[in-house]
């Protein structure tokens, strides 16, 4: 289970529990793209691995091999975290302008990107506000109504777009 995001250090957290009989012994060993993560008990569980760090390829593949049978293992890939921006996302939206004057949230989408949700995050992460349903356009202007000044993030989710602009609010 993919838990809690920063999207400031760009990184994740993960849970997960093994169903077994309570008398097992024996540890096993998970790696993530190939570098070691850790080695973990059996009886353990349930197990959280913290601070995973982002990467440019947005691909995540995890290796679950037992310590004492190298030939008892199970793989497991994650292909996109939500919470991330990557360089390929980067690329995705290099035509996707956002400029933001205090009150108003600009949005040029010279190709009509399908967005499906804007969302605002204040420093801590948390949801402030929330736009769904929107019509496919090329430009959108959206009043934020932010009344506390601080630095935010506006995250814009689409088909094939994933896209985080920080803004400060005066």
């Amino acid at each position: 289970e993919v838990g809690s995001c920063d999207t400031i250090s760009q990184s994740f957290n993960i849970g997960f529990e093994f169903n077994h009989n309570d008398d097992i012994v024996g540890s096993f060993v998970m790696t993530l793209n190939g570098n070691v993560i850790g080695d973990f008990e059996y009886n353990n569980g349930p197990y959280q691995i913290q601070e995973i760090p982002s990467n440019d390829d947005n691909v995540y593949n995890f290796i679950i091999q037992d310590s004492a049978d190298e030939n008892c293992f199970s793989e497991y890939s994650l292909e996109e975290i939500p919470c991330f921006t990557s360089s390929v996302y980067h690329q995705w939206n290099s035509n996707l302008k956002v400029f933001y004057n205090n009150t108003i949230l600009h949005i040029e989408n010279p190709n009509k990107r399908k967005i499906q949700e804007i969302t605002v995050y204040n420093i801590n992460g948390q949801a402030i506000k929330s736009f769904t349903d929107l019509k496919q356009n090329k430009f959108y202007s959206l009043n934020l109504d932010i009344r506390n000044s601080g630095i935010y993030f506006i995250n814009i989710k689409g088909e094939h777009l994933y896209y985080t602009k920080k803004i400060a609010q005066f």
